[in-house]
């Protein structure tokens, strides 16, 4: 077995266009690295590194996470990647749309596996592994586990669940904004709640550009057509708990930020088509650019 070194999605390209039978893809550093087309090779990532490795159309690489690596795992479209988790490695899995990726867990590894859309990824604890897996919309995740291992489950209301063995969380009622920041781990300080927005590079979306509505850093947006919180979509400005979430709303976003909002004007629908979207009047504190993870880039 011969390792391929590569640290930047040219090098990447470069050793896929020639890469052997034999030979496996090394990831070092913290980059981004897409596999398209109907790409299978073998991906390592490991010691402490983090990349993030983006599956797109009918690609399936085998993506194998050893020692402390963390590597974050997104699978788009019809992509069928395998993931790998070893030793006390814990990568995170983003499964969308009608990927169906393969998560195999060993030793004492810990991965997160979230599904949305369509999606229907298979999760196989083994060993001492802790997997975590949340169900989102219509997603049906599906697995095993292991006489020693342990998972635990969360699931919406359409998404299905098929892992005999999970310990499954019942989500509990959504009636308020507290409820729902509490339910998907949006951090409240003092009444101020600190929602997220996926956005172009000019810091606006589709929708809010029409508007005049940019999230440019340092800026405090407010709502020109505030409907009192009425509309499910529409009449206000409207935010998810997480980038990785915003995401739905502008798959192709090149920044994301976030947004202190006041716990009092937040507006749940929690029978509507968006569970996971919140709307407001107004920001009430500065933006502030995140990275998809949510964590505070340097101005």
């Amino acid at each position: 077995m011969k390792y391929i070194t590569v640290r930047t999605q040219t090098q990447l390209k470069n050793a896929l266009a020639n890469l052997a039978p034999e030979e496996v893809i090394l990831i070092e550093g913290d980059g981004t690295f897409y596999f398209r087309g109907s790409s299978s090779p073998t991906v390592e990532a490991r010691e402490s590194s983090s990349p993030t490795v983006v599956a797109v159309g009918s690609s399936s690489p085998r993506v194998v996470a050893r020692e402390s690596s963390s590597p974050r795992v997104e699978a788009w479209d019809s992509s069928s990647p395998r993931v790998e988790a070893w030793d006390s490695s814990s990568p995170t899995v983003e499964a969308r749309e009608s990927s169906s990726p393969t998560v195999v867990a060993w030793d004492s590894s810990s991965p997160r596996v979230v599904a949305w859309d369509s999606s229907s990824p298979t999760v196989v604890a083994v060993g001492s592994s802790s997997p975590r897996v949340e169900a989102w919309e219509s997603s049906s995740p599906r697995g095993s586990v292991g006489k020693y291992a342990a998972v635990i489950a969360s699931k919406s209301k359409r998404a299905t669940l098929n892992i005999p063995g999970a310990v499954i969380l019942t989500p509990p009622a959504i009636t308020t904004a507290a409820d729902w920041c509490d339910y998907y781990g949006v951090t409240v300080k003092r009444g101020i709640a600190i929602l997220c927005k996926a956005v172009d590079d000019d810091y606006a979306t589709e929708h809010s550009r029409r508007a005049g509505i940019f999230y440019t850093p340092g800026s405090k947006p407010e709502a020109p057509d505030w409907d009192g919180g009425l509309a499910e979509c529409g009449g206000g400005l409207h935010f998810s708990p997480h980038p990785l979430l915003a995401m739905d709303f502008v798959r192709d976003a090149t920044r994301f930020v976030a947004c202190p909002v006041k716990l009092a004007e937040i507006v749940v629908h929690p029978s509507g088509h968006y569970p996971d979207k919140v709307k407001a009047p107004r920001v009430c504190g500065k933006v502030y650019e995140v990275d998809r993870d949510g964590q505070r880039l340097p101005p």
